[in-house]
């Protein structure tokens, strides 16, 4: 039960003495601690105010791994990173040739090598674990590099581009160290692979909640998404042409019949296979890049008990005790 209340500071809940399974139990109180970000956050925790956190910051992962493994903590998460693109502007729209050609030329594997926090590398939206789903991929996953590249610049020459006439391409992203190393990289990649100049933004977090809705800002975003519940629906519905989640601008009425679809059956196999049709013609259409599957990270002190790494990353305060410390 909420028991105190400070504003961009604390929540503190005590236990219920109502709840029908009191008995289980062991904390008498809770105290949320909000921090402004992530490096706050972590220098909270090593200073032993904190005795658990739900993030850690990248730059820290190398060293914690040597140094306190055992209270690491890094598990799969239903989430994905992935590109936006402007199906709205001049250069992108219309043009699914080039779009593949974007996507193909990054090397996925090598840039979760780079980041080196435990992500998987993504050819789809849906990730892996969801429940009662498989998910969909773009058939050439498995090319190997050279003739994924070779592919890749194929399409680019036939969407109507050369490294004598460049694409330009603008990417937008929000500030954080691993968000502004895979633009980076990725940028790279376009630039070693088809000659695509890339104009990078960095913006703080909350101008960028702005701009990523501002089509004449950028051409690509960097977007993600966190299951809310573990379902497809979760991830494919924020490409619904009137979501309010659909910053791309995509819009196809076969991708919205197949959901609807799905949303009326009580089937789970016939829900299933519909939501994989919608996946399946949404990846043809190329109006997102999947780069990779995030994972959930967190600090646990030794003494905390009862924390169980799961898909949707949810920690239940009724699951923890504490040792005497």
């Amino acid at each position: 039960m909420l028991s105190r209340w400070l504003p961009g500071t604390t929540i503190e809940l005590k236990r219920n003495a109502a709840y029908w399974d009191r008995a289980n139990v062991q904390l008498d109180r809770v105290d949320y601690q909000i921090a402004p970000d992530q490096n706050s956050q972590f220098s909270a925790y090593r200073a032993g105010q904190l005795d658990m956190t739900d993030t850690v910051p990248p730059n820290a992962i190398e060293s914690l791994r040597k140094e306190h493994p055992q209270e690491l903590v890094i598990a799969p998460l239903l989430a994905t990173a992935y590109y936006g693109l402007n199906l709205e502007g001049p250069l992108l729209q219309g043009n699914v040739k080039l779009r593949q050609a974007l996507s193909m030329a990054i090397d996925r594997s090598r840039l979760v090598a780079s980041l080196a926090l435990g992500q998987i590398p993504a050819f789809g939206l849906v990730p892996p674990g969801t429940w009662n789903y498989v998910p969909q991929r773009w058939k050439w996953e498995s090319l190997v590099d050279a003739d994924r590249g070779a592919e890749a610049r194929r399409l680019y020459a036939e969407a109507g581009f050369s490294r004598n006439a460049p694409l330009r391409l603008r990417l937008l992203f929000n500030s954080s160290p691993s968000i502004k190393q895979t633009a980076i990289m990725v940028a790279a990649m376009w630039k070693e692979e088809l000659g695509v100049d890339t104009a990078l933004t960095d913006e703080e977090f909350r101008v960028f909640l702005e701009s990523r809705h501002d089509k004449h800002k950028w051409d690509v975003v960097r977007l993600a998404w966190t299951a809310d519940y573990n379902d497809a629906s979760s991830f494919l519905d924020i490409l619904r042409a009137k979501s309010s989640n659909n910053d791309t601008g995509y819009s196809n009425p076969l991708f919205d019949k197949f959901m609807d679809e799905a949303a009326k059956t009580s089937d789970p196999d016939i829900r299933s296979g519909l939501l994989a049709k919608a996946e399946r013609s949404m990846l043809d259409d190329y109006p997102v890049i999947p780069l990779y599957y995030l994972v959930s990270k967190r600090l646990v002190k030794p003494y905390v008990l009862g924390v169980k790494p799961n898909l949707l990353d949810r920690v239940g305060s009724k699951e923890l005790s504490l040792l005497p410390h």
